[in-house]
Parts: C-alpha cells; structure tokens; sequence
C-alpha cells in the first residue's frame, strides 16, 4: 500500500510499485509528487534534482515552494514524479513531468513528460530529467533572447493575408538527439536525403506544422521519429504537452524515407513564436 508520510513523502515498503493514482486510486489524472521515497531508501526531491542538474548546465535556479523560477529568464518549472515501474531486467523506470510557464511565452503553462530508466530510482530520474535539461531547456531559454546563444533560429517574415498585416514568426531548434544502429556508415552527399540537421524534423515535415506556424501563438513541440531494426517506421508528436496528430503522421512518413541503416531514432523540441 502506497502512503503519505508525516513528512509529505509518498512512500512504498516494496519493490514493484507504481504512483499512478497513488492515493485515491481513481480513475482521473494520475497525482503528481515532488518528494518520493521506495522502502528503506532516503527520500528524493525532484525539485531539488532538476535544480542541480540545471546548476550543473550553468542555468540558476530560485526555489518557490515547490517550484523553482529560472533566473531573468522568466520561466516558472513545476518538476514532479507521475509513475514509477520496475522493469524485467531490474532497472527502474520513472515518469516525470515538468510543467512550464512564462508570462508572454506561455501564460496558460505547458508541459513534457520525460521517460527515465536506471539502475535505481535517483538514476532514472536524473536520465529523465537530464535529457530534459539538455534539450528542451536549451530552445526555451532561447525563444526569451533577443539572440540565441545555443540554438539554431529559422526567421520567416509572412505576407499580410486575409486582413492581417505582414508578420514575423521564429523558430528555435532545441539541440537534437539522435540514435542509429553501431556501425551505421557516414551519410554522404548521394543519400536519398541530406544529412540530419537542426532544421529536418521540422523542416520534412513543414505542412503538418504550417498552421502552426502561420498562426500567432507560441508553442512548443516536442518532435520523435524512429525506425526500428524491421525498418518500420514510428512517431511521436505533441504541441504544449497534447498529442498533434498531423505531426506523428508526418515525422512517420519523414522515418519511412530514411536510408535504412537498422535502428534509429532522433529526437527534438523546437519553440515557435
């Protein structure tokens, strides 16, 4: 049985737990939690991880009761753990998510979840929460400067359409990640595609994302395209934490052109505002 400590940390005795609905057990959202603790283990507080992970990456953070804010950048993060599951191989799997806002960028607050596995539970968090502060930390703390300082930009000026005067919108690509099979030779001039850049998911996939882009909000897309050792092709996309359907459709079908060379994935999150 999972329990709330006098202290606030939920807390289990055995192994193979999970916090999803962990103290209602219902059947709404799963409850979100800052400190957690398994069995005789000292509890961890996710806040007080994502905020050294992101001292470690030269960004300061102020801790506000269980949020931290993000030094002159204006952002407000919300870490927390959702889930925890032992895996087959002994291995911890947690889910996390960070929740964001900013008072011009994103007023209403978005959110990424971040998938992690480790030896234990600090392990697993920290290669979630980690991979979060390398990736998507980089494009928002860009999309708040006048020049970026880590990421690459596309600009696009848009023509006055229906009533609406002229405008510009930026793109900012997060740094992206990529995974291909060892072994996989060099991409050279004569492949079927030119080789992987900041701007190719966004870019290959442009139509899906256009109505976005021809709009004027702000929104922040989290981009994952894969193929596997079969060659069949997979996608993920979400806009401000929901699921963008066009988008999956669109990076799966990019995934299918790639030269099959085994296994692969890239990954990324891109600003637009």
């Amino acid at each position: 049985m999972l329990v709330s400590r006098a202290d606030g940390v939920m807390w289990r005795a055995d192994a193979a737990w999970s916090l999803w609905h962990a103290v209602t057990m219902s059947t709404e959202e799963p409850e979100e939690h800052v400190r957690v603790a398994v069995g005789d283990d000292p509890p961890i507080d996710v806040a007080e991880r994502l905020a050294a992970f992101m001292a470690a990456r030269g960004v300061a953070t102020e801790r506000v009761d269980d949020d931290l804010r993000v030094g002159g950048a204006g952002f407000m993060l919300a870490p927390r753990v959702i889930e925890i599951d032992w895996m087959k191989d002994g291995r911890v799997h947690a889910l996390s998510i960070v929740r964001i806002r900013h008072h011009s960028l994103f007023p209403v607050g978005v959110f990424e979840y971040q998938h992690g596995v480790g030896a234990d539970l600090g392990k697993a968090l920290e290669h979630g929460l980690t991979s979060w502060a390398d990736l998507d930390l980089p494009a928002l703390l860009d999309a708040t400067r006048p020049q970026p300082q880590q990421c690459s930009v596309m600009e696009m000026e848009l023509p006055a359409k229906d009533g609406r005067p002229a405008y510009k919108r930026r793109l900012v690509f997060g740094p992206p990640a990529r995974l291909r099979a060892a072994g996989a030779p060099a991409e050279s001039a004569g492949d079927e595609e030119h080789c992987f850049c900041p701007c190719c998911l966004t870019t290959q996939s442009f139509d899906a994302f256009r109505p976005l882009i021809e709009s004027q909000g702000t929104y922040g897309l989290r981009l994952y395209a894969a193929r596997d050792g079969a060659g069949q092709p997979s996608a993920d996309c979400r806009v401000n934490g929901q699921d963008f359907t066009p988008g999956k459709e669109a990076l799966t079908a990019y995934a299918a052109r790639w030269p099959f060379h085994g296994v692969e994935f890239r990954k990324q999150y891109v600003v637009i505002l």
